[in-house]
């Protein structure tokens, strides 16, 4: 596994009320590079709208968010042209407004820690 210069954050236990899905509507920037998700229209059943910047957009094939343990999470699968089946898999942390987790880069078949931001 590789890991990025992304700030070391370690996910804490849930929250004892789970946080809103809508909390994850908005624009997010990787902490490491200029990697931009747009996230929007939450809805149940883990529908969700996602956009991916690098700096140019980049499709998504699938996108998800999922409620489990108490922890808000999200998961974007890229799929085009140097990025077939590299994906995202995140948490949201809401007493620091930031989404961690894991980049999976399926050409390099490396893994990265990764953190993202809300833009403000």
């Amino acid at each position: 596994m590789k890991v990025t210069d992304a700030p070391a954050v370690a996910v804490q236990a849930p929250a004892s009320t789970p946080p809103d899905k809508n909390s994850l509507t908005g624009d997010w920037m990787r902490s490491d590079a200029g990697y931009r998700i747009q996230l929007s229209g939450l809805e149940d059943g883990g529908i969700l709208n996602a956009a991916y910047f690098n700096p140019q957009p980049i499709h998504v094939g699938k996108a998800k968010w999922t409620l489990e343990n108490g922890l808000l999470k999200v998961y974007i699968e890229l799929s085009d042209e140097n990025y077939p089946g590299s994906n995202y898999d995140l948490i949201y942390m809401p007493e620091k407004d930031l989404l961690v987790g894991k980049y999976y880069q399926a050409v390099e078949g490396v893994t990265y820690d990764v953190l993202f931001q809300r833009k403000k």
